[in-house]
């Protein structure tokens, strides 16, 4: 039993160690590679390029605005990757983090993550990145302030996923063409039709002559053995043989009988 415990925790142990060495190495502000491999993170095709944040989410008292990839301003910021708006005035606001300052991470609890700094680098935000393979949108969920003045977010996109995406978006795997078949042509048309037309429909024709006829089999067997337990019944209670009843006639001694004056 020790020993089975020593091989479940020194298995631990290495799967940690892997998660642990696992990185996710910055290509550009759009991509990074992951180092066991597996594929290239591209969220090339998520950013807007319009001086839009591509997600704008409204959490009460603050509105959060958050872009990957392209920089975008604001009143009082420019290069901006993400953003904290007063949501009624519209006149407060904090500079989360500078696209320039994007770097990518991975631990083993969230993952792969990026995470900006502000100006001053007084604020911090992360973005972990979860990857749903399966899912054809992009969403973004704010968490919140988990510790002053650092923000949570989580992506959820089949961009997350290493290697599923390119710069144009979820890269379609390619179908393979089927080699096109052709039809031998009959040479006797005329000759072998009825032979062909046998040869489809025969067996069918005699398997349903075959069960008709067990059905008449059993039918038949079934209503002689009918048949016989009547005549025993019959004849066990005093009818006569064959299944009828006895003659008046044949009985001299009927107590029922009724005689007439001459």
């Amino acid at each position: 039993m020790a020993r089975f415990w020593l091989f479940i925790n020194v298995a631990v142990l290495l799967m940690c160690a892997q998660g642990l060495g696992l990185e996710c190495n910055k290509i550009d502000q759009c991509r990074c590679q992951m180092s066991d491999g597996s594929g290239i993170i591209n969220l090339k095709s998520i950013g807007r390029q319009d001086n839009v944040p591509r997600w704008t989410i409204n959490a009460g008292w603050w509105t959060f605005r958050y872009n990957p990839c392209y920089a975008f301003t604001s009143v009082q910021f420019t290069g901006l990757a993400v953003h904290q708006i007063d949501s009624n005035t519209l006149t407060e606001e904090y500079n989360l983090g500078l696209q320039s300052t994007e770097s990518f991470s991975y631990n083993v609890t969230d993952g792969v993550s990026i995470s900006y700094l502000s100006h001053d680098s007084l604020r911090k935000s992360r973005v972990a990145l979860a990857c749903e393979p399966l899912n054809t949108g992009h969403d973004l969920l704010f968490i919140g302030e988990l510790i002053i003045t650092e923000y949570e977010f989580v992506l959820t996109s089949p961009c997350a996923c290493p290697g599923l995406c390119d710069d144009n978006g979820v890269i379609i795997p390619k179908t393979t063409t089927l080699p096109k078949t052709t039809t031998t042509p009959n040479p006797n048309p005329n000759g072998n039709d009825k032979y062909h037309y046998w040869n489809d429909v025969g067996p069918v024709i005699v398997s349903l002559l075959i069960h008709d006829v067990i059905i008449l089999v059993i039918a038949l067997i079934v209503m002689a053995i009918l048949k016989f337990g009547f005549d025993i019944t019959c004849c066990s209670r005093g009818g006569a043989p064959g299944g009828g009843f006895p003659n008046p006639a044949s009985n001299k001694s009927n107590p029922y009988s009724i005689s007439t004056d001459a």
